[in-house]
């Protein structure tokens, strides 16, 4: 450890976060209770497709931030285009571009697909390549959203990015979404937080 600075490493093949050394929670698998029921429902090659499909597509964003040449198969295009979309309306500027992140009071990491500068106000992002998002996906996105926002600590304002095949993107302020519908993500965070602190961190 450099200072006070801790080590974080992720085994993606595993999808496991490892602090100094430390296995250390991932932020979505603390928010299984939220999204348990949704996967559940679906079959393992519809997931194994989605979850592709999304690193296909993140990895071609990543490439378009860093000023580099994107090149995906012809049905991801759309996607991309999508994301291209979003630059030109949205203007960005990213501060970090899949950042992992560590929460040293609670105990877990993650990755914030993009946090910088936009609208005038500093922003966490979660892109998403989910075909048609549901209530329960929105809901775990803004949970996903705070978690991020409590670990970096400074961003005030956090958003969904949903990619569309089409080309087409949609916007979702996590805050004006969870008012409209009376939905208290930094209390459903704690509440899934607390359950994992009890089942796993207490066995």
């Amino acid at each position: 450890m450099q200072g006070n600075r801790p080590k974080i490493e992720f085994d993606a093949e595993k999808h496991i976060y490892r602090v100094d050394g430390v296995r250390m929670p991932s932020v979505t698998e603390i928010l299984e209770p939220i999204t348990a029921k949704h996967y559940g429902e679906i079959s393992q090659e519809v997931l194994r497709m989605a979850a592709e499909r999304g690193t296909i597509v993140h990895e071609a964003c990543e490439s378009i931030d860093y000023g580099l040449e994107a090149e995906v198969p012809v049905e991801y295009e759309g996607y991309v285009n999508a994301y291209l979309s979003f630059l030109g309306d949205y203007r960005p500027e990213w501060m970090g571009i899949e950042q992992m992140i560590h929460s040293r009071e609670d105990g877990y990491c993650g990755t914030v697909d993009r946090w910088g500068m936009m609208l005038g106000e500093e922003w966490v992002v979660d892109i998403k390549t989910t075909t048609a998002p549901t209530k329960r996906n929105k809901m775990s996105g803004c949970c996903q959203t705070i978690a991020y926002a409590n670990a970096l600590k400074t961003p005030k304002k956090r958003g969904l990015l949903y990619l569309k095949k089409t080309g087409e993107y949609s916007f979702v302020d996590c805050e004006k979404w969870s008012e409209k519908h009376r939905f208290n993500e930094q209390k459903a965070w704690q509440i899934c937080l607390d359950l994992y602190d009890v089942i796993e961190r207490n066995k």
